[in-house]
């Protein structure tokens, strides 16, 4: 029987994808840079990539935060202005838009379970979201990365996370993320139940699968309650 679980935060919960979009937008605005909706899916592609090549431990968060632009710029083929990257982050923090179906899931499993928010993303980042979208009220911890010193998959980031938590237990224990690099690859180091939320039906890659797959709250709920 479950009894706690653990969420991502983006692009599980919180609309990662729409927010980065959004942010990206505005900061090139007030960069005083023509913008193309075109340098959306550049950069998504971009970060994706850095972010994967964090989660191996290849490269530390402060370089993510940085080389992540360089090289959205260098594809693109514009100078990057000494300040983008401090300008996206200043308007990613605003951008706190559910998922479909992310609230309503909270709501449901944090009256029988207890929930706790899982993220490898920026503390002055994440914390705002939270805060502004009442996340913060509706789980009964957070854990991120940058402030522990470990990130997911790290097998120390889910000792941290077990010894705060009290009566966890592996066994008893399912995270839900959409990152089968970072959410499931770090599921399967702790030892507890996995669930991949892939809303954008990506294929199963990089040798690491799920205990469990849907892109469907309500399923995602069901499965937890028939462990």
């Amino acid at each position: 029987m479950i009894r706690t679980v653990l969420v991502d935060i983006d692009d599980t919960l919180l609309d990662f994808t729409l927010g980065e979009r959004m942010a990206l937008q505005q900061a090139f605005l007030q960069a005083r840079i023509p913008y193309d909706a075109l340098y959306a899916s550049i950069y998504h592609d971009v970060n994706q990539s850095w972010w994967r090549r964090y989660d191996r431990g290849e490269v530390t968060v402060n370089r993510v935060v940085i080389e992540r632009f360089v090289e959205l710029f260098r594809r693109i083929g514009k100078p990057m202005p000494l300040n983008f990257a401090m300008l996206y982050e200043e308007n990613l923090r605003r951008q706190h838009a559910f998922i479909r179906g992310a609230k309503g899931f909270l709501q449901r499993v944090g009256r029988d379970f207890g929930v706790y928010a899982v993220s490898n993303g920026r503390t002055v980042v994440q914390r705002q979201r939270l805060a502004d979208s009442g996340l913060d009220r509706m789980i009964d911890g957070v854990f991120i990365s940058e402030e522990m010193g470990y990130h997911k998959p790290q097998k120390e980031y889910f000792d941290v996370v077990a010894a705060s938590i009290e009566g966890y237990l592996p066994t008893t224990t399912v995270i839900v993320g959409d990152s089968l690099s970072s959410d499931i690859a770090g599921g399967h180091v702790a030892g507890i139940h996995t669930v991949w939320y892939n809303r954008n039906h990506a294929p199963l890659t990089g040798g690491v699968a799920p205990d469990y797959e849907t892109d469907d709250f309500h399923q995602i709920e069901a499965y937890i309650r028939s462990l």
